[in-house]
Parts: C-alpha cells; sequence; structure tokens
C-alpha cells in the first residue's frame, strides 16, 4: 500500500515506467532517461524520498553459475553495479551469494535507492559527516547536511566485531599493508582509530560482514573517501590540533538471522534509516563534533594567516 501523500500522478508514472530487468540495452536506456525527469517533476510537487523509495518494488534473482556468467548480459552495467551495491556484494564474490535483491524499476539516479535520507537539516552547519549502518551495511556521507554519496560496505564480523561511537578520519595512505596479515594489502586507506587499526579501505565485499573491524568498501568509493575526507591535523607525534572528519557507527548486524536486505521484496523500507533515527545518533555526538569542527577552524584559518 502506497503512503496516503503519493498523488495519482506520482502512481500513474511509476507504472507507466517500471521496467523489466531483462530490458537492458536501448530499451532499457530509453526507459531510465524518460523516469529521471519524472522524478524531477515529483521533487518540485514536494514529493519525498520515503514516498520515491516506496514505489520501487524488488523481486528475488535466485543463482547459479550459469545464470553468474550471464549477469553482465542480462544487465547494462550502471545497473549491475546497483544491483551488486544493494546486495553488498562485488562480482568477484557473487558466487558466494544462492540470491540476488533486484529492483524492478531502474532509475537513473542512484540516490533515489539510498536507504538514507536526502537532508539533516541538524548537521545542515557540519560541512562533513560520515555515517556507517552495521545493520544495513550501507554508509552514507554528507556535506551541510545534504547526501553527496551512499554505498555499502562489508563491516566486522561476529568474532571481530566493528566497534560503533564516534570517530575522526585520521591519516590516509594509499596502500599499507594490514597488521593482522602481511598479505593483505589494503587500498586506499583512512584510518579512524590509530591505535586499533580500525579504517576505511578497499577490500572483497562478499556480501555479509566479514572484515576483522574494519569497514570495507568498493574500490571507486574507498578512493573517494581518500580524496573527500579530512586527515587530522598534528602538533607533534602525541598531540592533535585538529581532527579529521566525524563518522558516526552505528546499529548492530542481525547475525545468524535473514540479510536485512533480502527483505526489501517485502518490505521497501527494511534496511532504511529515517531522519529521526539519524538525528538520535548525532544528537549524542553533536557538541564534540561542533567543537572539533571550531578548533579545525581556528587551526586553519591560522594556517591561511600564515601563508598571507
Amino acid at each position: 500500500m502506497f503512503p496516503p501523500k503519493i498523488n495519482f500522478f506520482f502512481l500513474t508514472a511509476v507504472s507507466v515506467f517500471t521496467i523489466s530487468c531483462n530490458q537492458h540495452t536501448n530499451e532499457d536506456k530509453k526507459s531510465e532517461k524518460e523516469i529521471k525527469p519524472v522524478i524531477e517533476a515529483l521533487r518540485t510537487d514536494t514529493i519525498q524520498h520515503d514516498s520515491i523509495l516506496s514505489a520501487i518494488t524488488y523481486h528475488y534473482l535466485p543463482l547459479d553459475s550459469l545464470l553468474i556468467t550471464q549477469l553482465k548480459d542480462k544487465f547494462s552495467p550502471e545497473n549491475l553495479k546497483l544491483i551488486l551495491a544493494l546486495n553488498r556484494v562485488d562480482f568477484e564474490h557473487v558466487w558466494k551469494v544462492d540470491t540476488l535483491v533486484v529492483p524492478d524499476t531502474f532509475i537513473e539516479d542512484l540516490k533515489r535507492y539510498s536507504p538514507f535520507p536526502d537532508s539533516l537539516i541538524l548537521i545542515k552547519d557540519i560541512p562533513k559527516l560520515i555515517f556507517f549502518s552495521y545493520y544495513s551495511q550501507m554508509f552514507a556521507a554528507y556535506e551541510y547536511g545534504n547526501l553527496v554519496r551512499w554505498g555499502s560496505t562489508s563491516m566486522g564480523k561476529r568474532s571481530t566485531p566493528t566497534p560503533t561511537g564516534l570517530y575522526f578520519t585520521n591519516w590516509k595512505a594509499k596502500q599499507t599493508i594490514s597488521t593482522e596479515n602481511p598479505d593483505w594489502k589494503l587500498n586506499w586507506y583512512f584510518n579512524l582509530d590509530n591505535a586499533r587499526g580500525v579504517s576505511l579501505h578497499q577490500y572483497d565485499l562478499p556480501g555479509f560482514p566479514a572484515s576483522h573491524a574494519c569497514m570495507r568498501l568498493y574500490e571507486e568509493d574507498a578512493h573517494w573517501f581518500y580524496d573527500w575526507a579530512e586527515q587530522w591535523i598534528l602538533i607533534d607525534d602525541h598531540n592533535i590540533a585538529a581532527y579529521g572528519t566525524p563518522v558516526i557507527i552505528f546499529g548492530s548486524y542481525p547475525f545468524g538471522k535473514r540479510k536485512p536486505w533480502l527483505q526489501l521484496p517485502d518490505n521497501y523500507l527494511a534496511t532504511h534509516h529515517n531522519e529521526e533515527e539519524l538525528n538520535t545518533e548525532i544528537e549524542n555526538f553533536l557538541p564534540v563534533i561542533t567543537e572539533r569542527k571550531s578548533e579545525r577552524d581556528s587551526v586553519m584559518a591560522g594556517k591561511q594567516n600564515t601563508i598571507l
């Protein structure tokens, strides 16, 4: 059942532009181009992100070895990229997944599938903030309260869980070697906890939490964070002058139970995080985030004055 706030035009538009997962060539691209102005028109009609989510339905796609080899033929590159992200898996490990969740509607603007809100008023004065949801195995990056990127992750497995709470991006490296295993090369690495080694970096996404407490990412997401997030500024080896970008890690994963995203065909909000939920997380840490923003602003202003 669609929420009452969705008008008749929205229902008609979505029903007309819903496309089959097997239509991925010219017909697929044409449909995506047709859907985009509809979504834009709905935005001007004050249709909310949650309402768009409710109009996107999902189905299950059971996998076998033959079908896996056909995935690149069945879906366009952009649509396959979305499918893999929704299932928290990379193509190299999709064989570990017996069933994929696939949207019935493919929209060019991938933000429409985000489980996070488009905007958060509470952090409108915060330049950058990152969320990692343990439950949904997804991240979201905000600039002044506006969502700029979201994506999938593989966080700590049951025996080595990712610690929750407030962190800040510290130092980064294009590649470093894991302290757990010297054979593990971690690309586009961004440290969050210098003592424990908790970090963001590129590594395998097998479709479930599998890391040693870090947040594994697709390479393009890890590379993006490497360029986008701020490093700390040190006074010396033991003292921090200014902290990097705040990162809120929250929630818990239902180990031993059905993966949350596999519930999407029955519940379009199965992995959704609404503004109220995120505000609760933000409020726990906002005084610290605000204080450290001011400290960083002062340090950066001092550096600018020194240059001048």
